[in-house]
């Protein structure tokens, strides 16, 4: 039996409207988006992270 390597595609989305308007908010985004490839790439899966 052949066993495949799971791949994920991961992109995070953020109007950029906001992130003048709440400091700090394009940051928080981008680091919740690292934590889910984190907890992902944990099982062994490949993931692909479009940011």
């Amino acid at each position: 039996m052949q066993h495949y390597k799971l791949k994920i595609g991961l992109f995070g989305i953020g109007l950029e409207a906001y992130w003048s308007q709440f400091e700090g908010l394009e940051e928080r985004l981008k680091g919740y988006v690292s934590i889910v490839e984190e907890r992902l790439g944990s099982y062994g899966a490949d993931i692909i992270n479009l940011g």
